[in-house]
């Protein structure tokens, strides 16, 4: 019916069809852009602190001394008094005020 011209019969012509294509990539980039607007970008979804922004890296750490670790896991579970952890540290390099970690403005045993 919507079609019919002359004899009955519609022929499609090729500009036609460039139209019909036109208006479905009208259609496809309406709903592209409206999902864009509508959806957060990642700038704003990335708040966790366990993950770094996207396109970027974690800042590169210092290398871990693995003798200084098992030295502050074996004073932590009372394996060491403070003056061997202090001597320990000293040798490994890291040197420590002779006050102990309850005297007042001293931390903890420090982090490599």
């Amino acid at each position: 019916m919507f079609f019919r011209s002359g004899n009955g019969f519609h022929h499609h012509s090729a500009f036609h069809l460039v139209l019909l294509g036109i208006l479905v990539l009208l259609v496809v980039a309406g709903v592209i852009a409206l999902v864009r607007k509508w959806r957060p970008s990642r700038a704003d979804v990335v708040d966790d602190a366990w993950r770094p922004p996207v396109g970027q890296w974690a800042a590169p750490t210092a290398p871990v001394d693995p003798a200084l670790g098992e030295l502050r896991l074996r004073y932590a579970r009372g394996e060491l008094s403070w003056e061997e952890y202090r001597q320990r540290a000293a040798n490994l390099g890291y040197p420590l005020p002779d006050a102990g970690p309850d005297a007042p403005g001293e931390g903890p045993p420090p982090v490599p």
